[in-house]
């Protein structure tokens, strides 16, 4: 499932132009980390702090995807926080710490991100600057960003937004760092306030696409986006991107498809989702339909008695059912607090393959990560901390290594966090 959310994502953030539309899919990529596929919505009660996280991924699928979209939904800090600050040293020696990226996010006393700065070596010079605009109700009405590359723009490219009186985004409006017109976006909702058709025009104002939305039932469950893109003359094109989601009587996603047809060929990714008597994710069928044919990736899942995952197998096949190739499985073991914390890994031979294992305090807050590599040797360490508050304010990875029969953990990276709040309101 976080194949197709990945390549979902990407399709959507970095292809979301007709122009990109006929030639660009983002293809496989990695092999998708069964670590990920049981943190989705519904697929496993115990991470239900991470689960959030991938319903606020699924839903922004479905939101307006124009280029500066992917900002929206990183926006809202933690109550009272006015500015969280990142940096990210490196070690070129054991003994030398470099300050090689940072970061400052400010937020206005209702948690709206107001500024971002960006900096980075040499001499932490700052490269992009991104500040936000809302409207009484919180809504965002302007997105502008600075690039301080070479030469550096005179303008900040912006986009305006407006809304309707239910807090529907009905217009977006880019300009580019020449302060040109530079596209538009309208938006329509049905009377239940869910989007169902959103038109794009170019920096010449012609029609470049539409996305048209269906829905599962009268539910608010996207059954269906199509992407139609339009040419120079406004004629529209022999080809368009779609995502179908199919879903059982109960509401869970049977198969998810993505991809651009073309004269009635798809070429594109599919994947298809089982369950057991307990509504867990019991196998995931992955298709992937291209030049070369289709090839096939399936997953299957073993859970314990308390619901945990417990083992995840991977298989492969080339041209047929019968053409099925093992290519590893990954086990995992929990405390009794439910975190996880250990995952084996297995290779295509069934051999171990490494793993890693994690530690946490008293808050269930991760300390420490350990990975080991296939002679079960250590080979990296990240230790965590964090405030009073539960933030984390650092991350350090050490390196293992043997010299002269003794073992060195050798720093490689810091990553320091810095929050700065506003003063707590007099209590009356």
């Amino acid at each position: 499932m976080m194949r197709i959310i990945g390549i979902i994502l990407i399709g959507i953030f970095l292809c979301c132009n007709c122009k990109s539309a006929e030639t660009s899919h983002p293809g496989p990529g990695h092999k998708v980390s069964p670590e990920l596929l049981w943190k989705f919505p519904g697929f496993n009660p115990v991470f239900a702090k991470e689960e959030k996280e991938w319903v606020d991924i699924f839903y922004h699928i479905f939101d307006p995807s124009e280029k500066d979209e992917m900002v929206f939904k990183r926006l809202k800090g933690p109550k009272g926080l006015k500015t969280k600050t990142v940096s990210e040293y490196e070690f070129p020696t054991s003994y030398e710490k470099v300050l090689k990226y940072k970061e400052i996010h400010k937020y206005d006393n209702r948690g709206n991100e107001i500024e971002t700065n960006y900096y980075m070596e040499p001499e932490l010079f700052e490269i992009t600057n991104w500040s936000f605009k809302y409207d009484d109700r919180d809504n965002m009405i302007e997105f502008a960003f600075y690039k301080f590359t070479s030469p550096p723009t005179k303008l900040p490219a912006r986009s305006l937004y407006k809304y309707d009186n239910k807090g529907n985004r009905i217009e977006m409006v880019r300009y580019n760092h020449n302060g040109d017109f530079d596209g538009k976006g309208l938006y329509k909702y049905d009377d239940r306030g869910r989007p169902i058709e959103k038109t794009f025009y170019d920096e010449n104002d012609r029609l470049e696409g539409k996305r048209l939305f269906k829905y599962d039932d009268g539910s608010n469950r996207v059954n269906e986006i199509k992407w139609t893109c339009y040419d120079a003359d406004g004629k529209l094109a022999d080809y368009y991107r779609l995502f179908k989601c199919e879903y059982d009587n109960k509401g869970r996603c049977e198969s998810v498809l993505y991809g651009v047809y073309r004269d009635g060929k798809l070429t594109g990714d599919k994947a298809f989702f089982k369950y057991d008597d307990k509504s867990r994710l019991e196998s995931v069928l992955y298709e992937e339909y291209n030049d070369g044919g289709l090839t096939r990736e399936k997953f299957f899942f073993k859970y314990d008695d308390k619901g945990r995952l417990t083992e995840s197998i991977n298989y492969y096949y080339r041209s047929s059912w019968d053409d099925e190739k093992f290519i590893g499985k990954h086990l995992y073991k929990y405390n009794n607090r439910d975190n996880h914390i250990e995952t084996t890994f297995y290779d295509r031979n069934n051999k171990f393959a490494g793993k890693h294992l994690y530690k946490y305090d008293d808050r269930g807050n991760q300390i420490e990560k350990t990975y080991y590599s296939a002679d079960d040797k250590l080979s990296s360490k990240t230790l965590y901390k964090y405030d009073d508050r539960g933030n984390l304010i650092e991350g350090i990875e050490y390196e293992i290594k043997e010299r002269s029969g003794k073992i060195e953990e050798i720093p490689v990276s810091q990553t320091v966090y810095e929050y700065e709040y506003y003063p707590e309101p007099a209590k009356k």
